[in-house]
């Protein structure tokens, strides 16, 4: 976008922060107007797509997994390989189309970084999709896990948020993360540059960061909130 695009706060996840900061786009926080950044978790303070958090505030978070339907299989799919080294599921496979997230859990799946820029750790990962294309069903957005709750699929790539409320409308369905692991997804709280009212784009996200706020956020969201303070008002259902 470009500095006079109007927002005040925008809501990237990992890479997008990255590429954001590298096409000098984001506004270097004020940490003296973000005295409830000190309510943020640890595990959270720091990130490899912006180093010391000069650029980004953590919101909410999830994992990438494998949403998958119980009566469908034997057992529940603990590894990547049945999404992309198999054809036991033939047809009935659907990924994401979202490459960084796609790329990098098949990397997890073949012991690789899942950052890595090595060409011959792509080209690996290449080979892998294009033989496994058969097998899939469709490569689309989000809304392919529809596809699950219809029947139509029985394996989908998937982000944690997204399978709390499909599993609430269809105990049937599962979600596990694969033994090799996975990508944890932060959605981050930035201020573009150009930002009409920085003050106000500060002051919004002390806001957030507020303990009774942030609970308020994890009740109704239902996802993982990066907010320690918020997290002690929470029950115990939802912390463990």
């Amino acid at each position: 976008s470009r500095p006079d695009h109007g927002y005040d706060v925008i809501v990237p996840t990992n890479e997008f922060v990255g590429r954001l900061m590298a096409s000098d786009l984001l506004m270097p926080l004020d940490e003296a107007a973000l005295p409830n950044r000190l309510n943020i978790q640890r595990q959270f303070s720091d990130a490899l797509f912006d180093p010391g958090r000069r650029y980004s505030i953590p919101y909410v978070w999830g994992t990438l997994g494998i949403a998958y339907r119980r009566s469908a299989m034997a057992e529940p799919p603990g590894s990547w390989r049945w999404l992309f080294q198999s054809n036991r599921y033939n047809g009935r496979i659907a990924l994401y189309d979202e490459p960084s997230h796609v790329f990098g859990c098949a990397l997890r799946y073949l012991g690789l970084p899942v950052n890595t820029t090595d060409p011959a750790h792509i080209e690996a990962v290449e080979h892998l999709l294009i033989r496994q294309k058969p097998n899939i069903r469709i490569v689309g957005p989000v809304a392919a896990n529809k596809l699950l709750m219809t029947g139509e699929a029985d394996l989908i790539l998937v982000y944690s948020g997204v399978m709390q409320g499909m599993i609430a409308q269809d105990p049937d369905l599962g979600y596990i993360i694969p033994r090799e692991g996975s990508i944890l997804s932060q959605d981050s709280l930035c201020v573009p540059k150009g930002a009409p009212h920085p003050k106000n784009a500060h002051a919004f996200i002390n806001f957030i960061l507020d303990a009774r706020n942030g609970a308020k956020i994890a009740r109704s969201l239902n996802l993982p909130v990066a907010n320690r303070a918020a997290l002690r008002l929470m029950p115990r259902s939802y912390r463990d």
